[in-house]
């Protein structure tokens, strides 16, 4: 026995009771995935949760019955994918939906029946989405995706016609949690955060004054200076997306050189960047991932 494991405790404190072994020990950066893909079924006799065997297999959603702590899987994906996440019971019990993703950051909805059957996609953007619920009356699903650059919050119509796309919810956020209300209400909790990351520049020799060079309200990084110092090339967020953008040498005059609509990072200067007369014409080339 690893020690991990799905655990129940009484919301008022008391001793813990472990329901089930966990037999996957997750490497750096999985255990936060893996912690949220838990939901309770809505008789509560039974959790979803996820694992997997090996670091070999896919991960799957499993359901564990409190009473006797077996388990048995919900899902089953292909042995070529990253695995399923983020499982969520659909209020009636009737419709289990999930996150699977293709590799690490590229995930789809996915709608499956508890009992087994084929899952239907609902999304097809290959994007991170970090968690989902439903609203009280069964309809829609909310969730947290990159889908158009930053995280947001989306929902999606899921019962009736299909192939309605998701409209956004004008708040980022990380993580929804739908809760019933009046009046066919409901009041929608979540987690947001945004990263603000400036560029420093210390003067040589070593002073404890740094000075602001890049900034913006998002995350300015990964910043480097052209072979004939003259410009800086960096990573901002600032559109939306993470792109490759470039200045001048003390930081004004920022331009944005990608359009990726995606993600890109550790840029780097070619060595005939000094033979650019200015930054207009743009001959001198920045690589970047």
């Amino acid at each position: 026995m690893r020690g991990q494991g799905v655990y129940l405790i009484s919301p008022l404190g008391g001793p813990e009771r472990k329901i089930t072994d966990l037999a996957f020990v997750p490497s750096q950066g999985q255990p936060i995935l893996q912690s949220r893909s838990i939901s309770w079924s809505p008789d509560s006799k039974s959790l979803a949760f996820v694992d997997r065997a090996t670091a070999a297999d896919p991960f799957k959603i499993f359901l564990v019955a409190l009473d006797t702590g077996e388990n048995r899987p919900l899902t089953g994906p292909p042995q070529q994918d990253y695995g399923d996440f983020y499982p969520a019971f659909s209020p009636d019990g009737r419709t289990l939906a999930f996150v699977r993703y293709t590799v690490s950051g590229a995930g789809d909805v996915f709608l499956e029946p508890p009992g087994g059957g084929n899952p239907t996609r609902v999304t097809s953007d290959k994007r991170s989405v970090y968690g989902l619920a439903w609203t009280p009356d069964g309809n829609d699903l909310v969730f947290s995706s990159n889908r158009s650059g930053a995280s947001s919050l989306w929902r999606m119509a899921v019962n009736g016609p299909q192939g309605k796309e998701p409209k956004p919810v004008p708040e980022p956020a990380e993580l929804a949690l739908a809760r019933a209300g009046s009046e066919g209400l409901f009041r929608l909790a979540y987690a947001s955060f945004i990263t603000d990351s400036d560029v420093w520049r210390y003067e040589l020799p070593h002073t404890d004054h740094p000075t602001r060079l890049i900034a913006s309200t998002r995350y300015d990084h990964s910043a480097k200076y052209s072979p004939d110092g003259k410009r800086i090339v960096f990573v901002s967020d600032r559109s939306g997306y993470s792109e490759i953008w470039v200045c001048d040498a003390d930081g004004a005059n920022s331009v944005q050189l990608t359009s990726l609509n995606s993600f890109a990072g550790s840029p780097r200067w070619s060595l005939d960047a000094s033979l650019s007369p200015s930054m207009a014409s743009f001959p001198a080339t920045a690589i970047f991932t």
